[in-house]
């Protein structure tokens, strides 16, 4: 699932919280599930976030967004995605003009929460999914090529990635979060690069709109 459509899911989940919350009456779960021996809450929540990182020893960011069910306050289980924005022009295997990297990855995060009072959570959570990245020719120099000449390479790779935040709440049903991760990926095949170039430290914030 790419990042865009994980960014669609997050406002839908946005508009169906703030819809439920004006019609229930508790302030920190949306249902309970009833099973014999014990009855459970269910929240829900949705986040974007932006996280600094390096590639090729520049500046880059990653814009995320997730959305995940939250089950008696502790764990959630979610999806979850990012996107790379790295402003900067290669030339070295251009035959033309210059392109630029792109890359992306997605999939299933869980989240483990510490409330710590009433405004304050602690969590540490892990990503596992699957990424795209490439290297695509600038929207100028493209129009004068074949379609297929348009990517100069390509290729895809798993991710691992661990998380951890600290939420505080801002106001009504809103948190920000300090957070930090780790992107850890299967050897990436592309031009001119490592096998772990896409791997690093990556710091951040996000900010969230729920009911957990």
């Amino acid at each position: 699932m790419k990042t865009k459509q994980i960014l669609s899911i997050v406002i839908l989940t946005l508009l169906a919280i703030n819809l439920t919350a004006q019609t229930n009456e508790s302030e920190n779960y949306l249902w309970t599930m009833k099973t014999n021996k014990k009855t459970h809450i269910v929240g829900l929540y949705g986040s974007v976030s932006g996280q600094y990182t390096e590639l090729f020893d520049n500046s880059a960011f990653l814009l995320g967004a997730r959305v995940g069910f939250v089950f008696n306050h502790k764990w959630v289980i979610g999806l979850e995605g990012h996107a790379l924005n790295y402003d900067h022009k290669l030339t070295e295997f251009a035959s033309k003009g210059y392109y630029r990297v792109e890359a992306g990855y997605s999939g299933t995060f869980v989240e483990y929460l510490q409330p710590i009072g009433k405004r304050v959570k602690l969590s540490a959570g892990i990503l596992t999914g699957r990424g795209i990245v490439q290297y695509r020719y600038d929207k100028e120099t493209a129009e004068s090529l074949e379609w297929y000449e348009e990517f100069l390479d390509r290729d895809q790779y798993a991710v691992f990635q661990p998380e951890v935040r600290v939420y505080v709440n801002v106001g009504g049903n809103w948190w920000i979060a300090a957070e930090a991760s780790y992107t850890s990926t299967s050897p990436v095949k592309l031009k001119g690069t490592g096998d772990d170039f896409l791997e690093g430290l990556n710091y951040g914030l996000s900010f969230s709109y729920g009911i957990f």
